[in-house]
């Protein structure tokens, strides 16, 4: 249970600093849920959104999955 709540929280605020928007705990859970609440179709739906740039391509860098690929290295 504690990796997916993580994981909620970890790309609910990655979106909201994508979208420019402070990632307050609340928000960041909030938004996580409404994407990883829908399986992995979801999940996919917010990485996608994630490694995009701002011209439609996508970023080749970490950019905001970095601290979450961190993460995930550690469990």
């Amino acid at each position: 249970m504690f990796p997916a709540i993580t994981i909620r929280e970890f790309i609910g605020a990655a979106l909201l600093r994508k979208l420019g928007e402070a990632p307050d705990d609340r928000r960041a859970k909030a938004t996580g849920f409404a994407f990883v609440s829908q399986g992995p179709d979801g999940i996919r739906a917010a990485l996608d959104i994630l490694m995009r740039s701002q011209d439609g391509g996508h970023i080749a860098t970490q950019g905001e999955l970095g601290p979450l690929f961190k993460l995930l290295k550690s469990v």
